[in-house]
């Protein structure tokens, strides 16, 4: 006998993420803001060269990778839930410095 999907999954996170780039008029760098679930994440500035993007994603995801380091040594349930919710801060940061990359390539 079959087992459908729902007995079997515990839980399901759906996180809606927006990233909308925009090019100042007063420099040639870019500002991304983020929106996740709704909630917007003060945007900030980079620097349009590609090279500086890769930078910028490296970086990030070596933050990301610290913080999963973190979690894996937390000490308490606060503390694993806050290095969490860090380790998705980052990688969310990543995922719009990618789409940065792709628009900055284009």
């Amino acid at each position: 006998m079959a087992v459908g999907l729902s007995q079997h999954v515990k839980a399901v996170r759906n996180i809606n993420i927006e990233v909308v780039v925009r090019q100042s008029s007063k420099s040639p760098e870019y500002t991304i803001d983020l929106i996740v679930n709704r909630k917007e994440i003060p945007g900030y500035m980079v620097d349009p060269d590609k090279e500086n993007i890769i930078y910028s994603l490296q970086t990030t995801l070596s933050w990301a990778q610290a913080f999963v380091d973190f979690v894996a040594k937390a000490p308490d349930e606060d503390s694993e839930k806050h290095y969490l919710n860090e380790l998705r801060e980052y990688l969310i940061r990543a995922l719009a410095l990618a789409d940065l990359y792709t628009i900055i390539k284009d």
